[in-house]
């Protein structure tokens, strides 16, 4: 019985141990995987988009949707799903995991160019001038006629005419010569060379 006693409370302590050890390699686990995760958290009355499933290959489609979704709860802090519901209201709420939804930042709008008023600018202008402010002009005129003053008129430059090609002589071409056939050369004969030329016999 005290061998019995001792094994169990042996096999109690390694049981103890081993789920101590493994709550810690759970712990570094979860603190070296929430180091990558960047994304804030998110609070009741915050706009969200939700990821799109498809059946089929999707390789060119939106990985988020384009409806937007209301957070209406939020996780304790066991953890859990979001409640989310449609901004439009045209379906059910849902709850999803944090990897289904992403949040949603709302631009600004902006007003387009064609819409937008021109700045009324008033136009400056000078005040009229009084009586006062005109200038009196007066016109000297020379004592003797106008005819009798000398005037130096200068002659115009004279205008050079360009100088005209003429034409030069050209020598005639020259007789055009047949050219001169001369016949070929007969081929000479060939000889033989042999020192037996002429002594063959022949045959019977």
């Amino acid at each position: 019985m005290d061998w019995l006693a001792g094994h169990v409370q042996r096999l109690k302590m390694a049981h103890d141990r081993a789920g101590e050890r493994q709550r810690e390699a759970a712990a570094r686990r979860k603190e070296r995987h929430d180091r990558g995760i960047v994304a804030p958290d998110l609070c009741p009355g915050d706009l969200v988009v939700t990821r799109q499933r498809f059946k089929s290959r999707a390789k060119i489609q939106d990985f988020w949707g384009e409806r937007l979704f209301v957070v209406k709860e939020v996780p304790g802090q066991n953890g859990g799903p979001y409640l989310i519901a449609p901004r439009d209201g045209l379906c059910d709420p849902k709850r999803v995991t944090r990897n289904e939804i992403r949040q949603y930042f709302e631009r600004p709008t902006v007003q387009p160019l064609g819409t937008m008023e021109a700045p009324t600018v008033e136009a400056h202008r000078e005040p009229e001038p009084t009586t006062t402010e005109y200038l009196e002009w007066h016109i000297i005129l020379p004592s003797e006629p106008v005819s009798k003053i000398p005037v130096r008129v200068t002659p115009p430059p004279p205008v050079r005419q360009p100088p005209v090609a003429r034409p030069t002589a050209t020598a005639p071409p020259p007789p055009v010569v047949p050219p001169v056939v001369r016949p070929a050369a007969p081929a000479p004969l060939r000889r033989s060379t042999r020192t037996t030329k002429g002594m063959t016999k022949p045959w019977n």
